[in-house]
């Protein structure tokens, strides 16, 4: 080792064996780099699995969402509500323009449209050539049709007169049976196959003879809000027919409806139905891979099939091209999106990882040849080495965290699927252990009351009754229905009877049709003992056999066409297997599902819960928050839950709810929403990825706290102590105890502090540009001489110094604050104070590239100076001279230099100085070639002309009174 003491910098020369080489080269290099490899490889490998198993539910959803988006019911909602949420279509009221704006719009023709003004008090239509016929339509059947349909009493009216004409339609009929005269002739007019059920805002389907095939009704109402009042401002009615939708568009439409990731298109089917003799081999549903992505394939709906095939007619006029060459839809996802983040660098990553490698040989090898002069300080040192061991096992640690994170993100997706799983599975099994609940109480009910059957026992069965009903808010009803005697009913005070007459008149039928089907044997039989057909019902004996050996279990009577649910238990005369009586419990399906859920639900729990009604209005589903019974309103929701109730389930994603699934039941119409969030592989990935440069600084902390205590501590007591001097601290010394390299840099550091104090002592007693030539010289360059220069020199002195200070301690106190001043003002000008002189000071202004103005800088800083000491008691005395002067060193080499300023100006500055007692406003004379200087800018005033020694003529005394310019001094 060749060290140098006068050098900070250690320089080693070492030479390598191969071995270690070799060595050093498979472990540092060539393992971490394959490792890094495989580890990458195996995570994109891992990652594409698993996101195609992740996705491929959302595929399925996606296809049940492009099947429903291409039904044309689906694609003409959306194209009429956006073309009715524009403005320019709201303007619009005559209908011949309106079908026109549609068609220019849309790209769909209007077969007719029907418009009504505000509080459809005026009706206007037009159709198109095929339904020239309704051109003479009745406007008066029109406008009850549309009063009926839009529900016009139920809001407000523009005016008095409006409303008064609008119960004049109704004044000889009620609205339900106007509304129904209306839509009986409007089939009538469109020759449809059934009452059109149109309600505001859907899209209403039938079919029509007259235009020979589908048609399509749509009514929006325009409403407004007035002083929290909703008017009904106007409204418009579209008749479009099947073959006038361009299928082609609706497609494209459907298809560009594709949910963030997923990609929708058609393809067609690889094989032709048309002349296919055989079963088809080739699976048209199916999953499959190309070097795109991940794709899944399969029909349309059926309704999408007779539409493409009919072509909006009544006969199958594409079927040979629909068999032919069959449309397919295809959902897929982009190879990009199944690929780790990392998968589109791989390229780049192993480029580097093989630049990295060859580095890192060429590295070696230049070691193994001519060894290695390594030149840093101590903490580079640590720190380079440090880093450089640490980088690729910590490139290692990443690349193991970022897969451990991948799987378990995409296993924790999974946890958190089948929880929600497990949460449905959980609630159908409470729902049916809750319906044996409700069927044993049934029975417990019917076991209470079969000894009290008879009329004479009726006051005693309304008590159980009532109090079974108060024990069992969740009843609605209890009815008793006995073969030879008058039925008894209780309904539940907790809920409202919602029973209707026409629901109870079918359930007395049907108990009756019970009772009177069996015989003393318990035979089933439509015919009596008189050999005489029954009269009670015409439902066959399968359903009644069915129904009966239920015996208490909680169903639905189809035949009801009600949402509420029966419990049923059947009574048999003694001795016989007649039924004698029916108990039936009558419960809400809503009740007893909100009450089924509170019972549920109780705790709080890491997911989300929500519950839907579905209910149908005029055919149309309607869904219902089972919490508040209030309609779904929100567009996204209510589409997810149409595709649950199409497909029976529904997953999908969203940011601010994460994973969401919706779960239909089978017979209850009921909808069960999860919502879950914290992927577990989310928060591992903050956490451990933060844990790597904590651990990689902590190693780093570690190893440079054990180089502190050898090397950098002396290091930073150097630094202490060259910061306190810095800023002026010259009796710090070094704290430092050792007989090391650090102990003699203590020697010397020391002296040099000393050195410095002496320096700074020294300042004291020279001036400013004394000390700077000192700094700015060699020795070589401190010989005796000079440069002539431009300068401005000011000799002022105090008035009368003995007369005001009579003691010694005073005259120095009043040179003291003089020299102060003097100071002060000649810096702030960019001069300095030379020397003293007894009571007098000279002040030099030399010309410089930053203070080219050297005489308006003197003047300036004489006139601060008198202000300053008037201030002090002190009136001063002086004079200003400009001109050429030689400025430097004037001494002896070996002895005393000076660094001051001589010639000419400096003598008549000095002697106009000697006048000065003439003055009598500021007390300084100011020399011409200094006025000429100014140019203008300075007030001075004539004294006399007067012998000045060394000039051959009078001198013309001037005396400076103020600048012309802003400064300190006023007169």
């Amino acid at each position: 080792m060749a060290e140098n003491r006068g050098q900070t910098t250690i320089n080693i020369e070492r030479r390598i064996s191969a071995s270690i080489m070799l060595a050093i080269w498979l472990a540092v290099f060539v393992l971490p780099v394959a490792l890094l490899q495989l580890s990458l490889d195996y995570l994109f490998k891992l990652t594409r699995q698993a996101n195609m198993r992740a996705v491929t539910v959302r595929m399925t959803n996606e296809m049940n969402r492009f099947r429903n988006d291409l039904e044309i019911e689906s694609y003409l909602q959306r194209t009429c509500e956006e073309f009715f949420l524009a403005s320019a279509s709201r303007q619009i009221e005559n209908p011949l323009a309106l079908a026109a704006c549609l068609r220019t719009k849309t790209g769909i023709s209007a077969a007719g449209v029907m418009t009504h003004t505000a509080d459809t008090q005026t009706v206007d239509f037009w159709f198109s050539e095929e339904l020239n016929a309704l051109a003479n339509m009745s406007r008066t059947l029109g406008r009850r049709w549309f009063v009926s349909v839009n529900e016009q009493q139920l809001y407000h009216f523009y005016s008095t007169a409006a409303k008064a004409a609008v119960d004049a339609i109704f004044r000889f009929s009620n609205p339900v049976k106007a509304k129904k005269d209306a839509d009986l002739f409007f089939r009538r007019m469109f020759s449809l196959i059934a009452e059109i059920p149109v309600v505001p805002g859907r899209v209403s389907r039938s079919l029509s003879a007259k235009l020979g095939g589908p048609v399509f009704f749509y009514y929006h109402p325009f409403r407004e809000m007035r002083a929290g009042f909703t008017y009904i401002d106007g409204g418009c009615l579209l008749i479009i027919r099947g073959r006038d939708i361009p299928w082609h568009q609706a497609a494209r439409a459907a298809a560009n409806r594709g949910a963030p990731g997923l990609q929708r298109n058609f393809s067609r089917f690889s094989q032709s139905l048309w002349e296919q003799q055989t079963a088809v081999q080739t699976p048209i549903t199916r999953f499959f891979e190309t070097e795109q992505g991940y794709h899944l394939q399969s029909t349309m709906s059926r309704g999408s099939m007779i539409d493409f095939v009919q072509d909006g007619t009544l006969v199958p006029a594409r079927l040979q091209e629909f068999a032919r060459t069959m449309p397919l839809l295809q959902v897929s996802v982009s190879e990009s999106q199944l690929q780790h983040p990392l998968f589109q660098y791989r390229s780049s990553i192993s480029f580097i990882c093989r630049l990295f490698l060859l580095a890192g040989t060429m590295l070696l090898m230049n070691l193994y040849l001519f060894g290695f002069d390594f030149k840093a300080g101590i903490t580079s040192k640590v720190v380079a080495g440090t880093a450089f061991i640490l980088v690729l096992p910590f490139i290692l640690l990443a690349s193991g965290f970022i897969s451990w994170n991948q799987i378990n993100q995409v296993s924790g997706r999974y946890r958190l699927e089948l929880q929600q799983h497990q949460l449905f599975t959980d609630f159908t099994e409470g729902l049916a252990d809750y319906m044996l609940d409700l069927q044993r109480s049934t029975c417990d009910l019917a076991q209470e009351i079969e000894e009290n059957l008879d009329c004479g026992q009726d006051e005693k069965l309304r008590a159980i009754f009532a109090r079974h009903l108060r024990q069992n808010p969740v009843t609605a009803e209890l009815r008793l229905d006995r073969k030879f005697s008058e039925g008894l009913y209780i309904s539940s005070p907790f809920l409202p009877d919602s029973i209707n007459k026409g629901e109870e008149s079918s359930m007395r039928l049907f108990a009756a049709t019970i009772m009177h089907g069996f015989d003393d044997a318990g035979v089933l039989s439509n015919v009596s003992s008189t050999g005489e057909e029954e009269s009670f019902t015409s439902m066959n004996a399968s359903f009644i056999n069915k129904v009966v050996n239920r015996c208490g279990g909680v169903y639905k009577f189809a035949a009801f066409g009600s949402d509420k649910r029966f419990s049923s238990v059947y009574f048999n005369f003694p001795g016989k297997n007649s039924i004698s009586g029916i108990l039936t419990a009558v419960f809400d399906r809503d009740t007893l599902l909100a009450n089924f859920v509170r019972k549920h639900i109780m705790g709080e729990t890491a997911m989300r819960q929500r519950f839907f009604i579905m209910r149908e209005d005029s055919g149309l589903p309607r869904f219902y928050d089972l919490a508040d019974n209030r309609e779904v309103s929100d567009a996204r929701l209510l589409e997810q839950l149409k595709l649950a109730s199409i497909s029976g389930h529904n997953l999908y994603e969203t940011p601010a709810d994460g994973l969401t699934q919706i779960f239909s039941m089978i017979d209850m119409s009921l909808f069960m929403m999860v919502q879950g969030k914290g992927v577990v592989g989310e928060r591992v990935k903050a956490g451990y990825l933060l844990l790597l440069p904590l651990y990689g600084l902590l190693l780093m902390l570690l190893i440079l706290l054990v180089f502190k205590l050898i090397y950098l501590r002396p290091i930073e007591e150097f630094i202490r102590v060259t910061e306190s001097v810095a800023a002026g601290d010259y009796q710090q010394r070094v704290d430092l105890n050792g007989a090391d390299e650090f102990g003699e840099l203590k020697v010397a550091f020391d002296e040099m502090v000393a050195g410095l104090e002496q320096r700074r002592c020294l300042s004291h007693f020279l001036s400013s540009e004394a000390m700077r030539a000192v700094e700015d010289d060699s020795d070589e360059s401190m010989a005796p001489g000079g440069v002539r220069i431009e300068a401005s020199i000011a000799f002022v002195k105090l008035h009368d110094l003995h007369g005001k200070a009579r003691t010694p301690e005073s005259v120095f106190k009043a040179l003291g604050s003089f020299i102060d001043a003097a100071d002060r003002s000649a810096m702030r000008h960019g001069g300095v104070v030379d020397k003293l002189v007894e009571d007098t000071l000279m002040l030099v202004f030399r010309s410089s590239v930053n203070s080219k103005d050297h005489a308006f800088s003197s003047v300036s800083a004489i006139l601060d100076l008198v202000v300053s000491m008037r201030k002090r008691g002190f009136q001063l005395q002086g004079a200003i001279a400009s001109g050429s002067v030689v400025s430097g060193r004037i001494g002896s080499r070996l002895g005393k230099l000076d660094f001051t300023v001589i010639g000419d100006t400096v003598n008549l500055a000095a002697r106009l100085k000697a006048e000065a007692h003439r003055t009598t406003q500021t007390g300084i004379i100011v020399a011409p070639s200094t006025i000429r200087l100014l140019r203008g800018r300075a007030r001075v005033s004539f004294i006399a002309r007067t012998e000045i020694k060394g000039k051959s003529r009078e001198y013309p005394l001037y005396e400076l009174t103020a600048l012309r310019q802003p400064c300190a001094y006023s007169p």
